[in-house]
Parts: structure tokens; C-alpha cells; sequence
């Protein structure tokens, strides 16, 4: 969560919303910290919208040493922009 925002007792981020925070940074991967951080949104709520974000294939994902996850914006088959559910 970024300094300002607290978490919200609402419904989870949108999926624009969290491809947004992707977009701020096309030229790597992101930790879930990274992106939970970004958000105004607590943990469980960002962690449910990035796995949902994967099954749908608009994200990829892979755990790393220490139980970290990475995401990224998957890569668009033809005919769909980057960042659309296939």
C-alpha cells in the first residue's frame, strides 16, 4: 500500500486497476509485496484478483526461492491486446 491509502473494507481492486500497476513498470516482473503495496487494497483481497488475473491468462506468474511470487502481463496470443483475458 502506497504511504497515503488505507485499505479498503470494499470489494477487491478491478482487473484494470491492477494492470495499471503493471503498466508502471513494463520492464520487469513484479513481487505480490510490490503490488499489494501499490494498491489500496489489504493482501487478500490484491493476492485473489492476481490469481483470478492468471486462471483468466492475463497474467503469469512463477514462485521463486523463498515463496515469493512473480507476476508479469502475459503475453497476448494474435488478435488480443496485452492485458486482455483470452
Amino acid at each position: 500500500m502506497s504511504a497515503n491509502a488505507a485499505p479498503s473494507d470494499g470489494p477487491g481492486p478491478s482487473a484494470g486497476t491492477v494492470i495499471e500497476v503493471f503498466e508502471e513498470h513494463p520492464e520487469r516482473g513484479l513481487a505480490t509485496a510490490d503490488v499489494v503495496s501499490a494498491l489500496p487494497f489489504d493482501r487478500d483481497a490484491v493476492y485473489e484478483k492476481l490469481l483470478e488475473l492468471a486462471g483468466e491468462g492475463v497474467l503469469d506468474r512463477e514462485r521463486v526461492p523463498g515463496w515469493e511470487t512473480i507476476w508479469w502481463v502475459a503475453d497476448a496470443p494474435d488478435g488480443l491486446e496485452k492485458g486482455e483475458p483470452r
